[in-house]
């Protein structure tokens, strides 16, 4: 049988048991703030106790070596950004109590940097010192 055929039995399925054919998560019916979860309280409290901390922050370089496709590159970190709200999500304190708030989706332009002509130790360091 094929997969095709066997999705189409579970939606069936589904459907005859009053379950959701689609996987998907429902909306939520407040859109405009939310309860923080145990861990973001957490993350709340120490940025407040000293804002200028980066122990939340996690660096990351990555070589790519090969072809690279970077409009396609592009599309896909904005659609991430686009489907998972959490990725947009802002703390504010209102009255000593946080809540968190889901800030609009804005494409992001990822610069790409050409370097020619250069060794590849050259052209790190060129990356470092910006």
């Amino acid at each position: 049988m094929s997969l095709e055929k066997e999705l189409e039995i579970l939606k069936q399925l589904k459907k005859q048991m009053g379950l959701r054919t689609a996987n998907t998560i429902p909306k939520r019916e407040n859109q405009n703030e939310y309860p923080l979860s145990y861990a973001q309280e957490r993350m709340w409290f120490a940025s407040e106790l000293k804002s200028s901390s980066a122990a939340y922050n996690i660096p990351l370089a990555m070589r790519m070596t090969g072809p690279a496709d970077f409009n396609k590159l592009e599309q896909v970190f904005n659609r991430i950004i686009q489907k998972h709200e959490v990725l947009r999500a802002g703390f504010e304190n209102s009255k000593g109590t946080p809540t968190q708030h889901i800030n609009p989706y804005q494409e992001v332009k990822i610069p790409v940097i050409k370097i020619n002509g250069e060794t590849l130790q050259e052209k790190e360091k060129k990356q470092m010192n910006r």
